[in-house]
């Protein structure tokens, strides 16, 4: 029934294809060595996020 309602009635449809596909984007660069996720090289880690949200306070600053 979605297909028929939405997804100009079939699967496979280009609408389908391009509402439902995705891509894969390797996120190997992200992580510490052998592949582990530390909380220094993870990216919603407590402290890098404390980190960002600064940076983003003075860049505000910054442009006031």
């Amino acid at each position: 029934k979605l297909y028929a309602e939405f997804f100009d009635g079939k699967p496979m449809s280009h609408k389908a294809h391009h509402m439902l596909h995705t891509t894969f984007v390797s996120r190997a660069e992200d992580l510490g060595p052998n592949g582990a996720c530390t909380p220094a090289t993870c990216p919603t880690s407590v402290p890098n996020l404390k980190k960002a949200a600064e940076a983003a306070k003075a860049a505000a600053e910054a442009n006031n």
